[in-house]
């Protein structure tokens, strides 16, 4: 940092041991307490400590000074043999820096449509507020998206994430020549009982010397290295996961589909692909299927042999096996179904462990969330779960939300504890997946709610995400141009986020390269006599040979755009070995055929070997010097086709 900007301040936080400026903070009993490491004792495990009227708060750091990046996370714990005074204004951060003016840029959360994940920017003058806050509990949903970045100038930049699996709120005031960024649990007003221990948000912080675009690919690898499930070891091919799944295309209309029979000829025609490596059966394994037997951990009465067949034919194969779950949402049928003659297990055998959205007969309520306040509740759910998981050795546990929690947990708080069943709700998330991880070391999880509605980094430390965006749940149409989404999702989520994918119904290249990442998921009818798998095999092959690049820098080669009239594409570089990928996408409606993109990382004097892909996954290769390729104008004859390129440097 040369420390010139008004943002080197940041410095102080990344750059420092011991920073010497407020990180965290919160009122107590109506003064407001900030937390400065310089002014605080360090404990055994070199956390900073401090004690407060019998309230013991650690606040954990973790620098990367080469970097400029610092993770943090708050705790309180009453140590007294009393209730505490009132703590609100509960702030994982709140970090004050120079600052005159700035551009304030973030995305969108998951709409499952076609704003979701769109990026957007506001100017920030003297005076200005703006926040944000996560929506009805889920963390990346609709209008919510946990990550930011701050410019100062042009060149001088601030990247921000919030660890917080709940309502998380986001505020940053720009007054008298500074800058203040808070994030909190919003609306949490409580007091700690004896004993009693609460998180706040866990941040992650970065600056540098750079337009928001460089730091943006500086934190990926950061967040790649000690952020992602990749710093948990286990199964090192973690995130290239390239799957098949047939649930929305014959649940809904095949009643048959969810037994043995099906099940398996659907198995071996993924094992007959060869190009692909992971089977999924999503939401109907279960008794009652999807929706109403959520909260049972029986096989449907169609799998009379449970899933072991399946798997251990996956696994002779060297395949992966996928199963799906949602542990936190139980349902009772009996509610709105009363001649269907039976309800969830859960709900039958522990009701005392569900949480309600309002008071009355439990009987008469339709959807519950598993208390995972509870140890017992936590328990019960983990060994279930385990216990599947090692009877049939799965590879992928897929956990699903496609519920808003935060009506359960404001009707769960006690009176005068406004926030307090969120707090210790998401910590016992985080440690059933602690648990799981720890229980099975290799285990991928993917992370979905109702999609990409939980992609903070809390989680994606721990899980991947396979599916994005529920806009994955049906196909491309001229109404919905699901393609033309997924391709402003797949470059907009790698500005923060190192692992995702999606799924395609088609597996022609527009569709299926607009989705693909390390990952790629396919929804095509593998199930029907006429299928012919040509393209399917080449979609899988060409995800596995280009899966490496996204190990690289990430680089927008078009500006995100819902217009038909365009090309799009990003371009994937791997700096050490001078190699690299373009994706590129002549869109229906546009009249251009060629392309001239504007590449990164190409050495003019050097000489490169170049595979185009067409539309067909029919490759020509061409031999330019790097002056001549960063000039080359890609061709797409057609409208609605794409190409991958790959670049090596000889």
């Amino acid at each position: 940092m040369n420390g010139q900007l008004s943002l080197h301040a940041s410095t102080h936080i990344t750059g420092l041991e011991v920073p010497d400026i407020a990180l965290a903070s919160f009122r107590y009993n109506g003064t407001v307490i900030k937390l400065i490491p310089a002014e605080m004792e360090r404990d055994e495990s070199g956390f900073f400590v401090k004690e407060l009227d019998g309230l013991h708060i650690t606040l954990e750091l973790h620098s990367y000074p080469t970097e400029y990046a610092a993770e943090w996370l708050m705790r309180i714990t009453n140590k007294s043999e009393h209730n505490s005074g009132r703590i609100n204004e509960f702030c994982g951060m709140d970090v004050t820096l120079p600052c005159s003016e700035a551009e304030y840029g973030s995305l969108s959360g998951d709409y499952c449509g076609a704003d979701s994940f769109m990026p957007f920017t506001k100017r920030l003058y003297q005076g200005d507020y703006t926040a944000r806050c996560a929506v009805n509990g889920r963390s990346s949903a609709q209008s919510a998206f946990p990550y930011y970045d701050i410019c100062e100038g042009g060149d001088s930049s601030l990247i921000c994430a919030i660890g917080w699996t709940g309502q998380w709120k986001s505020e940053i005031t720009l007054s008298y020549g500074a800058l203040n960024m808070k994030a909190s649990v919003a609306d949490a007003d409580f007091y700690l009982l004896p004993g009693e221990s609460v998180r706040a948000p866990r941040m992650l912080i970065m600056s540098g010397d750079c337009a928001p675009d460089a730091l943006r690919r500086r934190f990926v690898s950061l967040e790649r290295e000690y952020y992602s499930p990749k710093r948990l070891g286990g199964n090192s091919d973690f995130s290239r996961i390239r799957a098949v799944q047939c649930f929305d295309r014959y649940y809904w209309t095949d009643p048959t589909w969810p037994g043995e029979e099906p099940q398996m000829k659907l198995a071996k025609a993924i094992i007959d692909l060869e190009t692909a490596n992971t089977y999924w059966f999503d939401a109907a394994w279960f008794e009652g299927y999807f929706l109403r037997g959520v909260g049972n951990y029986r096989y449907n009465s169609l799998l009379p042999r449970g899933m072991k067949p399946i798997a251990d034919k996956l696994h002779e194969n060297g395949m992966n096996c996928l199963l799906w779950f949602e542990p936190e949402s139980i349902q009772n049928p009996l509610a709105n179904e009363p001649d269907y003659g039976k309800t969830t297990d859960f709900f039958l055998e522990h009701p005392e462990w569900m949480l309600t959205k309002t008071d009355g007969p439990k009987e008469k309520q339709p959807l519950f969330l598993a208390d995972l306040t509870n140890p017992d509740a936590r328990d019960y759910i983990f060994e279930k779960i385990s216990g599947i998981i090692k009877e049939n050795h799965l590879d992928v546990y897929r956990q699903d939300f496609n519920q808003e929690p935060l009506i359960y947990w404001r009707h769960a708080d006690e009176p005068g504890r406004s926030g307090i069943t969120e707090l210790h709700y998401i910590e016992g998330l985080y440690e059933l997946w602690d648990r799981l991880l720890a229980r099975f070391p290799s285990l991928v999880i993917d992370n979905c709610s109702s999609g990409g509605r939980r992609l903070d980094f809390e989680m994606l430390s721990r899980s991947v995400s396979l599916w994005k965006s529920d806009v994955a749940c049906g196909p491309a149409t001229e109404e919905t141009p699901r393609e033309v989404w997924d391709q402003n999702m797949t470059r907009t989520l790698g500005r923060y986020l190192p692992y995702y994918t999606s799924a395609s119904w088609y597996s022609e290249a527009y569709y299926a390269r607009s989705v693909a990442t390390r990952s790629l998921v396919l929804q095509v009818p593998l199930a029907d006599a006429d299928f012919d798998p040509t393209a399917t095999r080449a979609a899988f092959a060409e995800t596995a040979r280009t899966a490496r690049y996204f190990d690289g820098d990430m680089y927008e080669l078009t500006a995100p755009s819902l217009a038909f009239d365009e090309w799009a594409g990003y371009q994937c570089h791997l700096d050490e070995s001078g190699e690299g990928m373009l994706r590129l996408f002549r869109r229906r409606d546009c009249a251009e055929p060629t392309f001239k993109p504007q590449l990164h990382g190409i050495e003019p004097d050097a000489l490169y070997e170049i595979d185009i892909w067409n539309e067909r996954y029919e490759k020509t290769t061409l031999e330019l010097e790097g002056s001549a390729l960063a000039d080359y104008a890609f061709e797409i004859a057609q409208p609605k086709a794409s190409l991958t390129v790959e670049y090596r440097k000889k």
